[in-house]
């Protein structure tokens, strides 16, 4: 699968995230600070220069602030600012653990689709 066939597949699955966490109002709420927003980015919790084979998948989404999104991309200090670390902490440990019970096949693969 080529770069950009993985990019359509990620931004399908980013517009589904996003449309899922939207409020009534048409806001987000981030989770790294509590606030409301118009405007959201999406984290991913394993990076994708760790391992490209979370990128797409939703589990390893969450969606933070613009500055709290600074703070996910920091220090582990600037990261336990964040109300949702021990979330992401939580998440990142569990999707590790799985990737790391995939047969050598599987974990060859560049994303899990």
């Amino acid at each position: 699968m080529t770069p950009k066939e993985l990019n359509k597949i990620y931004y399908k699955e980013k517009a589904e995230y996003l449309a899922s966490i939207q409020n009534d109002n048409g806001s987000y709420t981030c989770l790294g600070c509590g606030s409301e927003f118009y405007k959201i980015s999406i984290h991913h919790i394993i990076k994708r220069s760790q391992s490209k084979f979370y990128y797409a998948d939703k589990r390893n989404f969450i969606e933070l602030c613009d500055s709290c999104h600074i703070l996910a991309e920091g220090t582990v200090n600037m990261q336990k600012k964040l109300d949702c670390f021990a979330e992401i902490e939580a998440t990142k440990e569990a999707l590790l653990n799985e990737y790391n019970n995939l047969e050598p096949y599987e974990k060859s693969l560049l994303f899990k689709y």
